[in-house]
C-alpha cells in the first residue's frame, strides 16, 4: 500500500513539473521593434579644440624706451603699417644731433689730413724720382727752346714775303700764334725746371714727415668711420622707437601701460586678422588615419547652440603626441566663413566628416549583432528569425544595411538572446 502511495505522489510531482515546464516554454517573449527606413548617415570624428587666428603678431619692442602713449585700445582695428605706440624720443633725437655733429667734424678733418698727405706726397718724393723729373724738365725745357727758334724762323720769312706780297695775311698770322704759343711753353718749362731743381735740391729731407702725416690720415679716416657707423646705429635707434602693425587686424591684447620703460625684445601688444580663424584640436591616432585635407567639417559653441559655423581640414601633423595615456594628432580646421560669433581662445566642438551618404537603409546601432557576418533578429509571422546583413559607414548612433534588408522590414531591438524560430509578442 504504501508503495503505492509513493508511486502516486512520485508521478504526479512529475506530472507537474512537465505542466509548468511546457506552460513556461510555451510562454511567448514580449520584445520592441523598429521599422527598416531610409535616411542620412555622417561618419565623422568628433574633437574639442580652441579658436585661433589664421595671423596674429606679437608686437615686440625693438629698442629700449620709454612708453609716452598707447594709440590703440583693445578691440580696436588698426591696419598694416598704423603706429600702435608712441615712445619718449626726446633722448633719441639728442644722440642723433651728436652723432650727426660728430660725423661732419669727422669728415672735415679727414678731408684736411688728405689734403696734407697729398702735398707731403709731393714734397716728398722718392729721390730717384726727383732726378728723373728734373732731367725730364731740363729735357722738356730745351725741346720747347728748339720749337721757339723754329718758330721764329718761320714768323720772320713770312714778314719778309708779307712786305713784297708773296705771303698772305692769313698764313702770316698763324705764323705769329705759332710763335707765341711757342714762347709760352718755353715759359711754362723755365717753371716746371726750377720747381724740379728745388724739389731735388731738398731731396735730403724725403720722408722724414711723411709717415706721420700718413698715420694722422689714416687715424682720421678711421674716425670717420666710427662716427660714420654711430650715426647709422642712432638713426636705426630712432627709428625703432616708433611701432607700427605688421598686419590688418585687431588689437587683441596690450602687455604695457603708459610711462612703463621697457626693454628690447619685451612684448608690448598682440595684433590678430579675426576674419581669419582656425581652430586647433587633437584627434585619437586611430582616428587620424581617416582624416584628409579638404573635409568638411562642422563646428558648434555653446553659447551659440543653434548656430553651425563651416569649415574644412586644412592641415595634420606629421607627428602624433603622447598626452599622458593617450597618443593624439593635432588637426588645424580653417572656417570657410567670417563670424563676430567666436572669439579667440573660444572652446568649441569639432565634427569631421569622414564620408556621408544619403537615403540609404539604415537601423540604430542597437538593433545590430556583431558576428561574422553581423546578422539581426527581425519579427516574422510572430516569430524571431535571424538574418546575417552587410553594413556600411555609421554615425555612431545608426549604422548603414548594405545588404540583407530591405525598407519596411521589422527588426527587433535590443539585445536579447533569441533562438532563430522563438514565438515573440510586439510590446
Amino acid at each position: 500500500m504504501k508503495k503505492w502511495i509513493i508511486f502516486i505522489v512520485t508521478g504526479a510531482f512529475i506530472f507537474s513539473s512537465i505542466l509548468i515546464a511546457y506552460g513556461r516554454t510555451a510562454k511567448s517573449r514580449t520584445v520592441e521593434t523598429i521599422r527598416v527606413t531610409e535616411g542620412d548617415i555622417v561618419d565623422s570624428v568628433k574633437a574639442t579644440g580652441r579658436v585661433e587666428s589664421v595671423e596674429d603678431f606679437i608686437v615686440r619692442s625693438k629698442a629700449n624706451g620709454r612708453i609716452e602713449e598707447l594709440l590703440k585700445e583693445e578691440g580696436e582695428k588698426v591696419t598694416a603699417g598704423e603706429a600702435l605706440i608712441r615712445f619718449d624720443i626726446t633722448e633719441s633725437e639728442d644722440a642723433l644731433k651728436r652723432a650727426r655733429l660728430k660725423l661732419e667734424q669727422a669728415e672735415i678733418a679727414t678731408l684736411e689730413s688728405k689734403s696734407k698727405l697729398d702735398a707731403s706726397d709731393r714734397v716728398h718724393a722718392d729721390p730717384n724720382e726727383l732726378e728723373l723729373n728734373l732731367k725730364t724738365k731740363e729735357r722738356q725745357l730745351g725741346q720747347n727752346q728748339i720749337n721757339k727758334e723754329s718758330a721764329e724762323r718761320e714768323l720772320n720769312i713770312a714778314r719778309e714775303l708779307y712786305k713784297i706780297q708773296a705771303e698772305s695775311l692769313i698764313n702770316l698770322k698763324g705764323k705769329t700764334e705759332r710763335f707765341k704759343k711757342a714762347e709760352t711753353e718755353v715759359f711754362q718749362a723755365q717753371g716746371e725746371l726750377e720747381d724740379a731743381k728745388m724739389l731735388f735740391s731738398r731731396k735730403e729731407k724725403t720722408r722724414i714727415n711723411l709717415a706721420a702725416v700718413k698715420n694722422d690720415y689714416e687715424k682720421q679716416k678711421r674716425q670717420w668711420q666710427l662716427s660714420e657707423a654711430e650715426l647709422n646705429m642712432s638713426a636705426l635707434h630712432h627709428k625703432r622707437l616708433r611701432l607700427v602693425s605688421p598686419i590688418n587686424g585687431t588689437v587683441v591684447s596690450r602687455d604695457v601701460k603708459k610711462g612703463m620703460s621697457v626693454i628690447a625684445g619685451e612684448p608690448l601688444m598682440t595684433v590678430a586678422d579675426l576674419d581669419r580663424l582656425k581652430v586647433r584640436v587633437e584627434v585619437d591616432e586611430v582616428d587620424a588615419g581617416r582624416i584628409k585635407t579638404g573635409q568638411e567639417t562642422v563646428i558648434t559653441f555653446d553659447s551659440f547652440s543653434d548656430r553651425k559655423f563651416r569649415g574644412h581640414v586644412d592641415r595634420i601633423a606629421p607627428k602624433a603626441l603622447i598626452k599622458g595615456e593617450r597618443t593624439v594628432v593635432e588637426v588645424i580646421i580653417l572656417l570657410d566663413e567670417k563670424t563676430n560669433l567666436l572669439r579667440i581662445s573660444n572652446q568649441v566642438d569639432v565634427k569631421i566628416v569622414l564620408e556621408k551618404k544619403g537615403n540609404i537603409l539604415n537601423l540604430p546601432l542597437s538593433a545590430v549583432h556583431q558576428g561574422s557576418p553581423p546578422f539581426v533578429w527581425f519579427y516574422q509571422e510572430g516569430r524571431a528569425r535571424k538574418a546575417g546583413i552587410k553594413t556600411g559607414i555609421s554615425d555612431l548612433e545608426s549604422i548603414e544595411i548594405v545588404r540583407g534588408l530591405k525598407a519596411g522590414d521589422v527588426i527587433i531591438a535590443g539585445n536579447f538572446d533569441l533562438k532563430d524560430g522563438e514565438k515573440v509578442n510586439i510590446r
